[in-house]
């Protein structure tokens, strides 16, 4: 917060592109919505605010706070088909993930939140 509050008050910065990445931050959805009102508060427009995320905590209610916080664009990453995406991305105890994640993917499209994201899945 400190670095965009400077480059604001020293270097006129006036819009920003968020993308929350990195190990999975779905594990701590509150930091986003934390930050991104914080962010909102400093009246900078924010031209994107992309999340990229497996998916896997990517519920209902979760979508209900990303949404809120203003969140623009998301992005599901999967690892190919289920038999080699669950050998690549299984949980501590070695079960797959990727029913959890489509199974996800059909609550959204389904739901009321369905177009409030421009979306996109990334297969590597």
């Amino acid at each position: 917060m400190q670095f965009i509050i400077n480059e604001r008050d020293n270097n006129g910065l006036e819009t920003v592109n968020l993308t929350w990445y990195g190990g999975e931050p779905l594990l701590q959805p509150q930091r986003i919505v934390s930050l991104s009102k914080r962010i909102r508060g400093l009246c900078l427009q924010i031209n994107e605010n992309l999340l990229i995320t497996n998916g896997y905590f990517f519920t209902q209610d979760t979508v209900k706070e990303l949404y809120e916080s203003g969140i623009t664009n998301v992005q599901i990453t999967l690892d190919g088909f289920k038999d080699v995406h669950d050998q690549r991305r299984p949980l501590a105890n070695g079960k797959g993930t990727f029913d959890t994640i489509i199974h996800n993917l059909d609550r959204h499209f389904s739901g009321e939140y369905k177009d409030k994201f421009t979306f996109s899945i990334r297969v590597r």
